[in-house]
């Protein structure tokens, strides 16, 4: 299927393993040139052969001065056309369990970092009159988990804002903008729900949100917003 979005460029945060790394496969088949970003140089060596005509940058997203770097680099690239934000979860735990040093780093890591680089990369977009946005989410905006303090702060706040940009761009006609909220998938570490549980540091009630069978990292994708032609395919 074309989706008209041959020769862009595209920006894929934490885009070299799961669900970011299936977004930029997805991208990369229909055309697109890609910079995926990652903190690890050895999980793109691990990813690059199929990510064919690709770029690496590496970079936290939970720091400053790295993300200015990114910002830097996929300039240099091209116009950015196409941003995927794809944080990796914050730590679980009790809302009385958490330090404040993880509060910051998860707020820099899966709130601030996200919109610091897509302030930077908007008024590209506004000048050419075209832009995506993806940001990956969780299902925790639909349906909070007690033992997941940091995701259900962030992840709705981020659902939030991008409800928020998108209004603005949406009056200029010159973007998309959306948000996808995928279950939590159980990896091939975690050998069944038992083990999920164990590892969520859940009780004997809960269940994951999709089968312990299932495939690693198959997302229940969940459109928050969907204007127009957006780019909703490209996050299942």
């Amino acid at each position: 299927m074309d989706l008209g979005i041959s020769g862009q460029t595209a920006l894929v945060l934490g885009g070299t393993q799961g669900l970011g790394l299936a977004c930029a496969q997805a991208l990369a088949a229909a055309g697109v040139r890609v910079l995926a970003n990652g903190r690890s140089a050895a999980a793109w060596e691990a990813a690059r052969d199929t990510l064919p005509g690709a770029s690496f940058v590496q970079g936290d997203l939970g720091k400053s001065e790295e993300r200015l770097r990114i910002i830097s680099i996929a300039e240099k690239l091209g116009p950015v056309s196409i941003l995927v934000t794809n944080a990796g979860g914050p730590p679980t735990g009790q809302f009385e369990e958490l330090t404040s040093e993880q509060w910051r780093t998860a707020f820099e890591t899966n709130f601030l970092g996200i919109l610091e680089i897509t302030r930077a990369l908007l008024p590209g977009m506004r000048a050419r009159r075209y832009g995506r946005v993806i940001n990956v989410t969780s299902f925790v905006v639909k349906e909070l988990y007690p033992n997941m303090s940091l995701s259900n702060s962030f992840r709705v706040g981020l659902t939030g804002a991008t409800a928020s940009f998108r209004a603005s761009w949406t009056r200029a006609r010159c973007s998309g903008c959306s948000a996808t909220a995928p279950g939590a998938a159980v990896k091939p570490k975690h050998k069944s729900a038992r083990a999920w549980r164990k590892a969520c540091r859940c009780n004997a009630s809960a269940r994951p949100p999709i089968s312990a069978r299932s495939a690693p990292f198959l997302p229940r994708a969940t459109p928050i917003t969907s204007p127009g032609k957006t780019s909703a395919s490209m996050a299942a």
